[in-house]
């Protein structure tokens, strides 16, 4: 299924609030525009990328599948470009995400990565 920006707004609309505002917070679209012009994608390809992050945000594709996802859209020959690209959307979009519906299922009981251990 294609989304386009309001059909992921509204299946964002279904998650918990705290998740929502995360969600909101970060640019999606302008991330991954970054991520693919850095790999000298095209504009297409961009888009491509763009779907399938969606499609990992609404919960319709696997996060084992999205790198799998992205080598099909960009061709055999753009393996490793699509390796690279793949990771850094997971980095900057998707693990962040994770992390965040992990605390706000969890409360309390899973430490914040990126806070330090106390002395």
């Amino acid at each position: 299924m294609y989304y386009d920006d309001e059909q992921l707004h509204k299946e964002i609309q279904n998650l918990p609030e705290e998740a929502r505002e995360f969600i909101k917070s970060l640019d999606i679209a302008d991330i991954v525009s970054n991520i693919g012009l850095e790999q000298d994608l095209l504009i297409s390809e961009i888009g491509y990328l763009y779907e399938e992050t969606k499609k990992v945000i609404v919960g319709e594709t696997r996060p084992e599948g999205f790198i799998d996802g992205i080598h099909a859209k960009l061709g055999e020959e753009n393996k490793n470009k699509a390796n690279q690209v793949g990771t850094e959307i997971n980095n900057r979009i998707l693990i962040p995400i994770r992390d965040a519906y992990k605390k706000i299922s969890m409360g309390n009981l899973v430490q914040d990565p990126n806070q330090q251990p106390a002395t």
